[in-house]
C-alpha cells in the first residue's frame, strides 16, 4: 500500500484514473520481434523464482549472516511485487510505467531485464558502428579456464579480469597481446558464471557435450566429474578492423588459444572459441559472400545472433534449480544455499558487464543508461501507447504464484 501512495504522489494520481481491481490476472503480451509470433512475458516465473532465491537467502543468513545486506535482503524481497502498467484503451497494450526492481546479481526477475536491456541497447551501438566504420569486422570470442571449486571462483574471476587486460592492453613485460591489441578497435564482455549441481550424468548433459563425455569414456548415469564445481567464462564481441583477415594480421583458434594461455599463464590448453559474425548464406542475396557483409538485412541478422548470445543471463536461473527448488531433496537443497553464498561473495561489487574502446566511445555518444544499475522500466521491448491510455496496477500474491490487479 505504501507503494501505491508514492506511485500516486510521483504521478499527481488519483486513486479513480487508476483501474479499479478487478482480480485480473496479468497478461502481458508481446511480439517476438524475430519470428512475429506473439508470447506472453515471463512475469510471472521470474518472480516465482524471485520468492525462491528470497527464501534461500533466509536459510543462507543463518550459515553466513554477510552473505547479503539487510537492504539488499529487503530489496529483494520486495522486487518487482507491484507493477503498475499504462495501458492503451483502444489495443489493450500495457506498457511497464512503474515498478521497483532490486538489481541484485542473482536476481532471476532482475537478470532477465538486464539482459533484454543490454540486447537492445547493443543493436543500436553495433548499427551506428557499422555505418561509422563500413569496413570495420565483428568476433564472437568465448573464453574459458578450468572449472573450479567454490573456494577458488572469486580469485578465478580475477585472474581472468587481469589476463584480459593483458589481451587487449599488453604490459612491457607480458606482450602476448600485442596482435591482438593492432587490431583491436572496441570490445563488449559479459561474464557468465555457471554451477554444476548434477552428481551424475544426465541426458541434456550428454547431448550438449557428446564429444567430451565420448572422449572420456563416459555415459549417462555416471558420475559427473564438473560436479559441485562452477564455470565462470568471457562472451565478448570483439571489433576489429578490416585488415585482420589480411595476411599475418589473421588469428586463427589456435593462436587466440595460445595468446589466452600465455596472458593468463596456465599450465594446459584452454577452451577458446572465435567466430566471424558474418550472415548465413541463406540470408544473402545474390553475388553477396559472407565475409563481404555487404548484404544489410542479412548482415543485422548475424549482428543479432552475435548480441544475443553474448549478452545472455550472467547467471542462468537453471543453474541454482530456482525453478524446481522446492522438489529436489535435503542434500541438493544444502547445495543451492552453499552456491548462493558463494555466488553472492565472488560476485559482489563486480562488474558483469564492461566496454571497451570505439564500442564504449559509442555508448557515450548515444548516452546508453548503465546496463547493471540503470532503469529496468524501460529495456527497449516496450510497446507504443498510441491512443488514450490508463493506468492498472497489479500485486504479485505468493500464494497464487502470480500477478492480480
Amino acid at each position: 500500500m505504501l507503494f501505491l501512495m508514492f506511485i500516486l504522489a510521483d504521478k499527481d494520481l488519483e486513486v479513480k484514473e487508476i483501474k479499479k481491481g478487478t482480480g485480473e490476472i496479468l497478461s502481458d503480451v508481446r511480439i517476438n520481434k524475430k519470428t512475429g509470433e506473439w508470447k506472453e512475458q515471463p512475469w510471472k516465473p521470474y518472480k516465482s523464482m524471485n520468492t525462491v532465491l528470497d527464501g534461500i537467502y533466509d536459510t543462507a543468513l543463518v550459515i553466513d549472516p554477510t552473505c547479503i545486506s539487510p537492504s539488499a535482503k529487503f530489496s529483494l524481497h520486495g522486487c518487482a511485487s507491484y507493477l503498475l502498467f499504462k495501458r492503451d484503451k483502444k489495443k489493450g497494450a500495457k506498457k511497464l510505467d512503474t515498478a521497483d526492481f532490486c538489481k541484485h546479481r542473482l536476481c532471476p526477475i532482475c537478470n532477465w531485464r538486464k539482459s533484454l536491456k543490454m540486447f537492445a541497447q547493443m543493436q543500436i551501438v553495433s548499427k551506428a558502428l557499422m555505418e561509422k566504420f563500413p569496413t570495420a569486422r565483428f568476433l564472437f570470442l568465448t573464453l574459458t579456464v578450468r572449472n573450479c571449486s567454490g573456494d577458488e571462483l572469486k580469485d578465478t574471476l580475477d585472474a581472468m579480469n587481469a589476463g584480459l587486460k593483458l589481451m587487449f592492453n599488453p604490459g612491457k613485460t607480458n606482450k602476448s597481446g600485442k596482435p591482438v591489441k593492432a587490431m583491436l578497435l572496441g570490445y563488449a564482455k559479459a561474464t557468465e558464471v555457471n554451477y554444476n549441481p548434477e552428481e551424475f550424468i544426465t541426458e541434456e548433459m550428454f547431448k550438449k557435450n557428446k564429444a567430451y563425455y565420448k572422449k572420456s569414456g563416459l555415459a549417462v548415469g555416471d558420475p559427473n566429474p564438473s560436479f559441485d564445481t562452477y564455470h565462470p567464462h568471457f562472451h565478448i564481441l570483439v571489433m576489429v578492423k578490416g585488415e585482420y583477415f589480411r595476411g599475418i594480421n589473421y588469428l586463427s583458434q589456435a593462436k587466440w588459444t595460445d595468446i589466452w594461455q600465455n596472458c593468463m599463464k596456465l599450465d594446459y590448453k584452454p577452451m577458446v572459441n572465435i567466430q566471424v559474425v558474418k550472415p548465413n548464406e541463406k540470408d544473402l542475396t545474390s553475388g553477396a559472400t559472407g565475409l563481404d557483409m555487404t548484404d544489410g538485412t542479412a548482415k543485422e541478422k548475424a549482428m543479432t545472433a552475435a548480441i544475443s548470445e553474448t549478452f545472455k543471463y550472467p547467471m542462468k536461473p537453471n543453474s541454482l534449480k530456482l525453478d524446481m527448488f522446492h522438489d529436489l531433496d535435503l542434500n541438493e537443497q544444502e547445495r543451492i544455499v552453499q552456491a548462493v553464498i558463494i555466488y553472492s561473495h565472488a560476485l559482489r561489487r563486480r562488474r558483469l558487464v564492461t566496454f571497451g574502446g570505439e564500442i564504449l566511445k559509442m555508448r557515450k555518444i548515444l548516452k546508453q543508461d548503465d546496463v547493471e544499475d540503470g532503469d529496468l522500466i524501460d529495456v527497449g521491448d516496450e510497446p507504443t501507447i498510441e491512443s488514450e491510455f490508463d493506468f492498472i496496477l497489479f500485486k504479485y500474491f505468493k500464494q497464487m504464484g502470480c500477478y492480480v490487479c
